[in-house]
């Protein structure tokens, strides 16, 4: 078996994906996944994103309780998504910009819920939130 091969069946969520870390079915537009730490909720949101990206999806938003947590969680962090899929299609961070580039062009911008008002006027065709710590109001 070449390297590639294997690389690419490492990186293919849906052989190691666990009970209930798979998106639902049907036409939906909002997924809650409630788990304790360590149910992968973070893994499972990031390989969401990134099949909407490999589908097609171009502008991404990624929304953490602070910047801090986007950053060290949802983008650098063991399960974020400079660490997930084949590694020739995993996106670069540029920190300055608080934005993901992917290899295919598609740009994830990160927001912090201490801001809302930022994502006012943006359009994007996915969102991730992640955190335990969001207050809406």
């Amino acid at each position: 078996m070449s390297e590639a091969i294997i690389n690419e069946r490492m990186s293919d969520w849906s052989i190691w994906a666990g009970p209930g870390q798979e998106p639902p079915d049907g036409d939906w537009s909002c997924w809650l996944f409630l788990g304790g730490r360590g149910a992968g909720k973070t893994r499972a949101g990031a390989e969401w994103l990134r099949t909407q990206i490999e589908a097609g999806a171009r502008r991404v938003a990624l929304v953490g309780p602070t910047f801090s947590d986007v950053r060290e969680v949802m983008i650098s962090g063991p399960s974020g998504l400079l660490n997930i899929g084949a590694p020739a299609r995993r996106p670069k961070y540029e920190a300055s910009r608080h934005r993901l580039v992917w290899p295919c062009g598609a740009e994830g911008y990160a927001f912090s819920a201490e801001d809302p008002d930022a994502l006012r006027g943006s359009q994007f065709e996915a969102a991730w939130c992640d955190g335990d710590r969001f207050y809406w109001h």
